[in-house]
């Protein structure tokens, strides 16, 4: 079981490593103030404010610029623009690619470093005001008052000609970019009107997304085959059955990280039926089991081919089983009698692995999968893999 999930979490890492490059047409600007057209490998926020990996038409390959080594750089079509700027962040000043979010007499700047959004508002003097904002939960809420009220003194300060932007920025529980952008462009247009119009520069929010969440839904059949360790008199038990699966979960996309990988959290329930021959005192009898699997799985989709309607899939992880409501016949023997079994809930931790196709429709996929699911119980000495042919829709 170990080398199966070190082997399947191998062969991910192995095919997300080849799909890591989000191209988007853009262009870059550089020191002189020249544009240049090509294609940006558009990733997550923080590596966005870090590095530009950009190619130009007709170059074979991506260069990289780093903050200073080029002016700014833009998605096409109005898209998410980046700018050099230093500011202070983390105590001290720093180079970074800074998300342009509004231009004007008080422009606003965007910098994300891995839980901490900072929001600098900047005046036509140059003068800085951070707004920084940690998302911690840990925070009482005493101390989340003292930061806030921190965190808002000097941009309230940089707005001091508009009581309402003032105390709509006092009222902001948690700083959100569209409202930020909204009360900057406001004050803009009524107090800073002598330094040109004032240029909000938005984006599409679906290219430009680090992380989509859309939901599953999946119903299907499953084979179920149970080995058991011979007890006592028994000298086998292997039954066979059916097991009907309904299932419900989110499928997560990372864009910008890869196309092609999806993280998936699936719970499914399906009720398992079995009965078979085993031998005991050296005669054949009919047994049979019953228990229903409510079951958690943790793990990776890969799509091969994910901008086409048609693609071939993989999809495997971890399978945590909670079964209960055991009806056994004729289990005597096996474990001394059927009352082992009687009133007793397990969990069990197994693996899946599986196979299939999704094809397009419309905004929505359909998927048919074959898969295999693992399952041990070793506090009764068997074990249950279940092979499942699912038909699902991702919404």
């Amino acid at each position: 079981m170990r080398k199966a999930l070190i082997f399947m979490l191998l062969a991910f890492a192995s095919l997300s490593g080849h799909a890591q490059v989000n191209p988007k047409a853009g262009y870059i600007i550089t020191n002189e103030n020249d544009t240049v057209y090509g294609t940006i490998d558009y990733r997550t926020n923080m590596r966005n404010a870090e590095v530009c990996n950009f190619k130009a038409e007709g170059s074979a390959s991506y260069k990289e610029y780093r903050p200073g080594d080029i002016s700014g750089y833009r998605l096409s079509e109005n898209g998410i623009y980046y700018v050099t700027r230093t500011f202070p962040i983390g105590g001290e000043e720093k180079t970074v690619f800074a998300e342009f979010m509004i231009q004007g007499g008080i422009s606003l700047y965007h910098y994300q470093e891995y839980s901490t959004d900072y929001y600098f508002l900047v005046d036509a003097d140059g003068q800085i005001a951070p707004i920084c904002e940690t998302h911690n939960l840990y925070l009482a809420t005493e101390d989340r008052r003292q930061a806030q009220q921190e965190k808002m003194l000097r941009a309230s300060q940089m707005l001091m000609q508009s009581q309402k932007a003032q105390r709509q920025l006092w009222e902001m529980s948690e700083v959100k970019p569209k409202e930020l952008t909204r009360l900057t462009r406001e004050y803009n247009m009524e107090y800073c009107t002598e330094a040109g119009e004032c240029v909000t520069f938005q984006y599409d929010s679906k290219v430009t997304t680090s992380m989509n969440v859309r939901l599953r839904v999946e119903a299907g059949l499953g084979l179920l085959r149970m080995v058991m360790t011979p007890h006592e008199t028994v000298e086998d038990m292997d039954l066979t059955g059916t097991a009907p699966v309904v299932g419900v979960g989110a499928d997560i996309l990372f864009p910008r990280f890869s196309k092609s990988l999806v993280v998936q959290a699936m719970l499914y329930y399906s009720p398992n039926k079995a009965d078979g021959q085993s031998t005991a005192y050296g005669l054949a009898q009919s047994r049979k089991m019953e228990f229903h699997d409510l079951s958690l799985q943790l793990g990776g989709l890969y799509r091969f081919m994910p901008e086409r309607r048609f693609t071939p899939i993989v999809r495997g992880g971890l399978s945590l089983n909670y079964l209960f409501g055991y009806k056994t016949e004729n289990m005597n023997g096996y474990y001394g009698n059927s009352a082992k079994f009687i009133g007793t809930n397990t969990v069990s931790a197994g693996f899946y692995v599986g196979a299939g196709a999704e094809v397009g429709v419309g905004t929505h996929r359909v998927a048919l999968t074959a898969n295999y699911i693992y399952r041990n119980f070793v506090h009764f000495d068997f074990n249950a893999p279940l092979f499942v042919f699912n038909l699902g829709f991702v919404l």
